[in-house]
């Protein structure tokens, strides 16, 4: 296990949070997280634009808890040590979109504009996030917070009779992924943070549903709970329409 790195700034900081000491360690091997990505767009002579983006991280700025007691024996790396937060440059990103419009200028008294945004958001603990569990590391393997796999905009306008405007804007987001935490320190590292044995992180709403419930009701079943239907589970699904109507007054 790598030492503490001290540093003019920012020290090794001891905490007692427990009988055995803890401390926040930044390891030597920790270096600058390393960006890269490429954007690429078409516009057409007709009114529509494709545009296509990747951006990815390594090296990404990662918390973890080195001392993690093992899951079976309870037993720590280092005995007469708590929690060792270790600041590390493990964290990875992988992001990709496409997105598409397409849209009409004000002409024979109407307009209008469509966009679609296709994409996806994979991380590992990236962006000084707390690794769950440090023992297996590929848990904190998943979907990040943002993936949002679908984005529709659709707006458009047109001028009526007596010089009014009827304009409506309607926005469609598909729903983010999120995790099932047991509701029980399971790694016995002082948290209650770990999965559902058998699930990793931000697993649901990504096309297992019925899979990975199944396992969320066996566990609640072995801790005496009762079984959560699908109807039951999260979606920050969003659906929201905006109408406008106005008129020209000329004075």
């Amino acid at each position: 296990m790598a030492g503490c790195h001290r540093r003019r700034s920012s020290p090794c900081r001891q905490r007692r949070t427990s009988a055995s000491p803890a401390i926040d360690i930044e390891q030597p091997e920790s270096k600058a997280a390393q960006p890269a990505g490429y954007h690429a767009s078409c516009d057409r002579a007709w009114p529509s634009t494709w545009t296509s983006s990747t951006a990815s991280g390594t090296k990404a700025s990662q918390i973890a808890n080195v001392n993690t007691p093992d899951p079976v024996t309870g037993a720590r790396r280092r005995p007469t040590w708590g929690n060792i937060l270790g600041y590390r440059s493990e964290g990875e990103s992988d992001y990709r979109a496409m997105y598409l419009r397409l849209d009409k200028r004000l002409s024979n008294r109407y307009q209008y504009l469509v966009s679609y945004t296709l994409a996806r958001d994979k991380d590992r603990a990236a962006g000084r996030s707390n690794r769950r569990g440090f023992l297996p590391p590929e848990y904190d393997q998943g979907y990040g917070l943002q993936d949002r796999r679908h984005t529709l905009v659709a707006s458009g306008a047109v001028l009526l009779p007596m010089d009014i405007t009827f304009g409506a804007v309607w926005n469609y987001r598909s729903t983010r992924p999120f995790s099932a935490v047991a509701g029980a320190d399971l790694n016995r590292d002082g948290a209650v943070t770990d999965y559902v044995p058998g699930t990793i992180r931000d697993v649901f709403n990504r096309g297992d549903n019925a899979k990975y419930l199944a396992l969320v009701n066996t566990w609640r079943a072995q801790n005496g709970r009762a079984p959560i239907p699908e109807s039951q589970l999260m979606t920050d699904e969003f659906k929201r329409v905006d109408v406008r109507v106005s008129k020209s007054i000329r004075c």
